[in-house]
């Protein structure tokens, strides 16, 4: 059962209560928690364990509220917080990789937004596109960085031959990081 990180303090039914009152102030509790799981799930405010993750529609965060958001398989390798990723399908599961700009097979579609990574063969969140991450610190306020490799960004465009040039986003100096993604990326 996921955990529903918004709850409204009470318990899930009253207790010590004539059954009178009991029965009156019954559909209040039921009804205030329910609002809380609410609340929770258009707001991306649910954790799931493994299990669950892998059970269940990786998309489903894209219908809600909170559509940046969505849980990804570490297929193979464990992915550090703050690394860009690149999405693409495992078995049938939506799977993330180091998104490299020397392989253009591996764009940037999202970062990694677990503190604590994602282990290798579990599921873990990952922002998609645009949004604010702490996972990437030390940059210069304003900047815009490009895709490097092993999933880091880099302050200047890459220059090899045949590597790619994707714009991830801007530095936020100590504050973290701006990400957002061109959709589009040009190779040396």
């Amino acid at each position: 059962m996921p955990d529903f990180n918004i709850t409204t303090g009470l318990p899930q039914l009253p207790s010590g209560l004539p059954n009178k009152d009991f029965e009156l102030v019954k559909p209040l509790y039921l009804s205030m928690n329910a609002l809380a799981k609410g609340v929770s799930v258009q707001t991306g405010n649910v954790s799931f364990d493994q299990a669950e993750m892998s059970a269940q529609n990786q998309l489903s965060t894209l219908l809600t509220q909170n559509h940046r958001k969505i849980y990804v398989l570490a297929d193979g390798v464990t992915l550090a917080y703050g690394k860009m990723i690149n999405l693409y399908l495992s078995s049938g599961k939506i799977a993330g990789r180091y998104a490299d700009s020397t392989d253009n097979t591996k764009p940037a579609h999202g970062i990694v937004n677990n503190p604590l990574g994602i282990n290798a063969g579990d599921f873990g969140e990952v922002v998609l596109v645009e949004g604010y991450s702490a996972g990437i610190g030390g940059t210069t306020f304003g900047h815009y960085y490009y895709l490097s490799t092993n999933g880091d960004v880099q302050f200047g465009r890459p220059a090899a031959a045949g590597t790619i040039i994707q714009a991830t986003g801007f530095g936020l100096g100590t504050g973290g990081f701006y990400m957002h993604i061109s959709p589009l990326f040009l190779q040396n």
